[in-house]
């Protein structure tokens, strides 16, 4: 796996849009619990930042950061195509299987090393806003703590597909925004308003999963009465049923690339 690892790391490390966007990514993630304090409407929402709330707050500001990684996967994946390096790859005596694995394993990696840095800001920023220096319930919602994990390995995989499915840059990053908003979101109003669904499909399309933060957000910021009831509003967690849901698109996803990159001419 060390060896799976290094490899998926060499590559990708000359990269120069590589080094630009995950820095500029991880500038963004680190700053963000306290830019977003600066934004207008949330200026009386100071309960969004104080423990224990912070840790959805941070996860929910996290998602929109979130693009940046998929156009890094999206790269990484059809790089692959462009450079023949999957090819070779194989010629060199790695399996199919082991390409897959390998690009499993770095995602992992970088979602976890993400979810250090949430631990570790998030951590910061909650003892900056504590009311009177009180940390007694810090960890109450860290639950979308590893949430956060299945939502960025989630939207990494998605990438990955579209990478594996359509192997140019331009088209599969030009078919994850067509999917993220007009598809997605054209999809959701007709199973909700003409099949009158309830939310049994809609909801359970792959970006309303993998983006559901289990908090209705227009309630949140609609209802006069939830900046009084922050706590008991938002949840500890992302719930079992949306975390196992998470998980179940990722595999699909994984599933689908490793199906493609076994069975097509690299």
């Amino acid at each position: 796996m060390m060896r799976l690892l290094r490899i998926e790391w060499n590559k990708i490390q000359p990269y120069r849009a590589f080094r630009i966007l995950i820095g500029l990514y991880l500038v963004s993630f680190i700053a963000l619990p306290y830019s977003m304090e600066r934004i207008p409407f949330l200026q009386n929402w100071q309960q969004l930042f104080e423990f224990p709330t912070i840790w959805f707050s941070y996860y929910f500001g996290a998602e929109f950061l979130s693009f940046a990684l998929a156009i890094i996967v999206i790269t990484i994946t059809t790089n692959e195509y462009s450079n023949r390096t999957f090819r070779q790859h194989v010629i060199d005596g790695l399996s199919r299987n082991d390409l897959v694995t390998g690009k499993l394993l770095l995602m992992a990696v970088l979602a976890a090393v993400l979810m250090i840095l949430l631990v570790v800001n998030g951590y910061i920023a909650g003892m900056l806003n504590a009311f009177e220096a009180d940390y007694s319930g810090a960890w109450i919602k860290a639950g979308y703590i590893p949430g956060f994990f299945l939502h960025t390995v989630g939207i990494m995989a998605f990438s990955f597909f579209l990478g594996n499915l359509f192997r140019r840059t331009g088209l599969a990053i030009f078919a994850f925004i067509a999917w993220v908003f007009p598809v997605e979101l054209i999809l959701r109003g007709l199973l909700a308003g003409v099949a009158k669904d309830g939310g049994m499909i809609s909801d359970r399309l792959p970006v309303a999963v993998i983006y559901s933060s289990n908090v209705d957000m227009g309630e949140m910021f609609s209802n006069p009465t939830a900046i009084l009831n922050l706590n008991e509003f938002i949840p500890g967690s992302l719930g079992l049923e949306n975390s196992l849901m998470k998980i179940g698109w990722t595999v699909v996803f994984f599933g689908l690339s490793w199906w493609m990159i076994r069975r097509r001419d690299l």
